[in-house]
């Protein structure tokens, strides 16, 4: 699972792997004690720096109190395993960086692995999506309307990602917003049939933050890990505010019909009826 040329910043989600619980399956704000300010984070809870510098820097943080600093023409890499046999999967985090001053058009044939999304910051062109095709090559390149700030290199961006293993398709939010339509984009590989591994490469530098993998718990829509009164109460603000973080949004809709609606309200009631003693 290599690139040749670390020439895009983009995050790559490998092909090649627990139990129902929305709780995140792995998470890091990097922050200390595991992750020291100045360090390198190569080696640290199974991240690996193919190409350096990828530091832990303090102050700034989009979540808690560090972020990881990655210089020009970084890699930054993780693996996972024991995500086989789900449908679905929440992968979330923030960036910030000028991004590539190469589009997603110009290097998306560099990445010669099974991928299912592919996501890429560009200079020129802000956040651009790879819609893909399935078959392995490269797939159309979607502008989604998020330009980069170019002057102020301080603002975060978050970035939440669902794949759909079985529909072989993935979702895109930008800052809590929806930026892939009714239908999402095509995984850039059929092939892929969980979640295997992380990349995120660097042209320029970027900063990364408050990664995790977050498994789907349809009724747990305050992610706390449990599904109780405390969720109702949470579907009755997103019926009164439709916003908020997609992975909590995407637990309260049991119906799986894209939106919150009074029938997930009915539905959770009844679920929790159904669980008394």
């Amino acid at each position: 699972m290599t690139i040749r040329a670390a020439a895009a910043a983009m995050f790559v989600f490998a092909a090649f792997g627990i139990a129902t619980a929305s709780l995140p399956l792995y998470q890091t704000q990097f922050d200390a004690p595991t992750f020291t300010a100045g360090d390198s984070v190569d080696g640290v809870e199974g991240w690996q720096v193919l190409s350096p510098p990828a530091t832990v820097a303090a102050g700034g943080a989009a979540v808690g109190n560090q972020f990881v600093q990655l210089g020009s023409g970084a890699i930054l890499d993780r693996a996972f395993t024991g995500t086989q046999g789900e449908d679905t999967l929440w992968v979330q985090a923030y960036f910030r960086g000028r991004g590539s001053s190469q589009t997603l058009t110009e290097i998306e044939d560099e990445i010669g692995f099974p991928a299912s999304a592919i996501l890429h910051f560009s200079e020129a062109n802000g956040i651009e999506a790879e819609d893909g095709t399935g078959d392995g090559a490269p797939g159309s390149v979607i502008q989604v309307g998020v330009p980069l700030g170019q002057a102020n290199q301080t603002t975060w961006y978050k970035i939440t990602v669902r794949l759909d293993f079985e529909e072989k398709a993935w979702q895109l939010w930008v800052n809590d917003e929806r930026r892939s339509g009714e239908d999402g984009f095509g995984f850039r590989s059929n092939q892929v049939n969980n979640l295997s591994g992380f990349r995120q490469m660097a042209q320029g530098e970027s900063g990364f933050d408050g990664f995790r993998v977050v498994l789907p718990l349809l009724g747990d829509a305050n992610g706390d890990g449990a599904i109780d009164a405390a969720d109702l109460m949470a579907v009755i603000e997103y019926l009164a505010e439709p916003t908020g973080d997609p992975i909590l949004r995407g637990n309260a809709d049991l119906t799986g019909n894209g939106d919150v609606t009074e029938d997930d309200l009915d539905l959770l009631a009844g679920k929790l009826t159904a669980m008394a003693p």
